[in-house]
């Protein structure tokens, strides 16, 4: 279509998130496309994507941080205590 733009309406394109951490998972909308743009990813939800250690699928840990981007502090950290 002449736009400078390959592919990006294609029947079979995919859509890519920018991977800003390199933890294979995105965060932004990337580019649709059906090769894989540099620095994107076919994975997305990364909550921090400055940060490789957060990420979805990660464990937990007692920080007060959402490792695992499901929007819930701590849920299973992996070093949880019961006090008594």
């Amino acid at each position: 279509d002449c736009d400078s733009v390959t592919d990006e309406n294609a029947a079979d394109a995919l859509q890519f998130y920018i991977d800003g951490d390199g933890d294979t998972y995105g965060g932004a909308l990337g580019a649709k496309a059906c090769d894989t743009p540099n620095g994107q990813v076919l994975r997305g939800g990364d909550c921090n994507d400055s940060s490789a250690a957060i990420r979805p699928g990660v464990a937990e840990t007692c920080d007060g941080v959402d490792q695992n981007c499901n929007n819930v502090i701590d849920d299973n950290a992996t070093d949880r205590q019961t006090f008594y």
